[in-house]
């Protein structure tokens, strides 16, 4: 598969990390006041399927970098400061998450299920809860970096999309094609 095929999803899939990791840190704080053990396995879940998608938008931001690359060597205008910065937040994000999910799994498996240590199954749950929150200002500094890309340098964007590349795009959508015919009629041109 292309690094473009790929790339074109990361957009979309970026957002479910952010989404579900954010709640994960919800469900854990909520864990701490409540003292349900429902609600700290629910937390584990949240968790578990945010890693697993931020390893999806790691992989998919990954090829869109190279992509960005290959835009540069065309001389499109990016800014690989701050895509190398993106790139090395997220990383970090997942590598974060995937450690706090191996102590969640322990925590679950050791203080929850074989009941060792139970002095530490409330005190745990501070450690999460300060471990996700730190998580949380991660996701930021990737998402701070990675709209700078989008929303001020347009890195994914046909404003900065090579010409060579814009003229053997064709659009997919039929409406974009009769939107165009309607503003090039309204200004006399066919």
């Amino acid at each position: 598969m292309s690094p473009e095929f790929i790339a074109q999803y990361h957009p979309m899939l970026v957002h479910f990390p952010i989404a579900l990791l954010f709640a994960y840190t919800f469900f854990e704080l909520l864990s701490v006041v409540l003292k349900k053990d429902w609600i700290t396995n629910s937390a584990l879940i949240l968790l578990a399927i945010g890693v697993l998608s931020s390893l999806a938008a790691l992989i998919t931001g990954n090829q869109a970098g190279e992509v960005a690359e290959k835009w540069e060597s065309m001389d499109a205008v990016i800014p690989m400061k701050h895509l190398s910065a993106h790139e090395n937040w997220a990383t970090i994000v997942v590598l974060f998450f995937s450690g706090l999910l191996v102590l969640r799994v322990i925590y679950l498996i050791a203080v929850q299920i074989r009941k060792k240590y139970p002095a530490l199954m409330y005190p745990a749950r501070y450690v999460f809860v300060l471990l996700a929150v730190v998580g949380c200002f991660l996701i930021y500094k990737t998402g701070e970096e990675g709209g700078y890309l989008v929303y001020k340098a347009g890195v994914g964007t046909d404003l900065i999309k090579p010409a060579e590349l814009k003229q053997s795009v064709v659009p997919v959508d039929s409406s974009v094609n009769v939107i165009h015919e309607h503003e090039n009629k309204e200004s006399g041109e066919e």
